[in-house]
């Protein structure tokens, strides 16, 4: 009887099931079964946008920055590619983002958006005060007295020699030939023609030699040559059959 028992009794049953891999000798039902229960989820990376394989690129134009996936550019696309946005350059001034600012009353300024960007050309008038007429006394037009003309003219006059001190001084150092003065020469010749209607009928005349004077501030006059080319390349011979 008990062998009887033994032969009837499913051993797979009684025994637990295997807890790791399945081995490929398992049944088509187990193995379904088993591949229904563990189906991996889908990761994050595949429901990424990834870009058209090697060879359906033909008029896809990457824009986005998931368009290019984990990769970089493609060179058999000819337009401007940013990938992880590098290289691109960000516009500063879309930003219409107003700083808040308060006047000297504690009031908040709103026309500070009228004043952003503004140029010296533009004129903005955003209060009423801004549009009423000012009154121009006699003080605001009237002409600066002798005294404070001459402390202006010698101001303006300081200034403009210490510019042009410290050029002169830049140039003597660059060209040390302007410090170099030379004495004059004279010189005691015999003019050709003789007599008295010629030379004022002097028989020797005596002439002044010295250098003119470098302005300092003149560019110098020496010119870059370049060298000539070279002789071509001697040409090739064809080959005779």
């Amino acid at each position: 009887l008990r062998r009887e028992e033994m032969s009837g009794l499913n051993i797979a049953a009684v025994l637990p099931q295997p807890v790791g891999r399945k081995s490929k000798w398992a049944n088509d039902e187990d193995e379904s079964d088993g591949e229904d229960a563990a189906a991996p989820e889908p990761s994050k990376a595949s429901k990424q946008k990834q870009p058209p394989p090697q060879g359906k690129r033909r008029g896809w134009i990457p824009r986005e920055v998931s368009d290019f996936g984990d990769g970089g550019a493609f060179p058999e696309i000819s337009v401007a590619q940013y990938p992880l946005d590098m290289g691109r350059k960000t516009d500063q001034k879309a930003s219409a983002v107003v700083a808040l600012q308060m006047d000297a009353e504690g009031n908040i300024k709103y026309d500070a958006i009228l004043n952003q960007n503004r140029t010296h050309k533009k004129v903005v008038q955003s209060t009423a005060r801004d549009l009423v007429a000012k009154r121009v006394t006699e003080m605001d037009v009237e002409k600066p007295d002798q005294d404070e003309v001459i402390a202006k003219t010698q101001e303006t006059q300081q200034a403009l020699e210490k510019v042009i001190n410290g050029k002169i001084t830049a140039a003597k150092v660059a060209r040390p030939e302007i410090n170099q003065k030379k004495d004059a020469e004279y010189i005691r010749y015999t003019p050709q023609g003789q007599g008295k209607n010629t030379n004022s009928g002097a028989t020797e005349r005596i002439i002044k030699m010295h250098e003119m004077p470098v302005d300092p501030l003149d560019p110098p006059k020496f010119q870059h040559k370049k060298a000539p080319r070279g002789p071509p390349s001697p040409p090739r011979r064809g080959a005779k059959g």
